[in-house]
């Protein structure tokens, strides 16, 4: 993927890393990752504190998946183009128990050119108090980032949930 981006065969590509079941790369972790890692996972809410015991599996998943984005933002960097280049990590829930959508994990990481700063965590549900932030700010932002010139992405009925900026990314 890093030597087709540095020799300009394509500028977007598409990295899929689903969970690791029934791969068995890591031996630590159960054959079926999806069924007694992802389910059983107990998160902390406001009812409780959740159970650490069951986030240790999922952060063995996490650390593999996140050590492959480390090994292409490395492959970038010999080749050259991180600094333009932008990659976006994100899991599909926030808890895979529950199915529930809610505080994704997303990692956005990349070089210095594309006018965000890095190498931080960012809060955003604090950015508008107890309001959660639709996915579609983010989205906006990066369009922006490589010179699209927009105010939404996507459609809907409530056209705050597609439009706009999060203001909070730039340098």
């Amino acid at each position: 993927m890093a030597q087709a981006i540095a020799c300009d065969l394509t500028r977007l590509a598409t990295l899929f890393l689903a969970d690791l079941s029934r791969t068995e790369l890591i031996s630590e972790l159960p054959r079926d990752v999806h069924t007694d890692v992802a389910h059983l996972y107990d998160a902390r809410t406001e009812k409780g504190p959740g159970n650490p015991e069951t986030w240790r599996p999922l952060a063995l998943q996490n650390r593999y998946t996140h050590s492959k984005i480390a090994r292409l933002m490395q492959r970038l960097d010999e080749a050259q183009v991180l600094d333009d280049t932008l990659i976006y990590a994100s899991s599909d829930m926030g808890d895979p128990a529950r199915h529930s959508s809610r505080n994704v994990p997303t990692l956005l990481v990349g070089g210095p050119r594309l006018g965000f700063r890095f190498g931080r965590y960012l809060n955003l549900r604090a950015v508008k108090g107890k309001d959660l932030l639709p996915h579609n700010r983010l989205l906006v932002s990066i369009c922006r980032a490589f010179g699209v010139a927009t105010e939404r992405f996507g459609h809907s009925a409530k056209s705050g949930t597609v439009t706009g900026h999060l203001d909070a990314l730039s340098a």
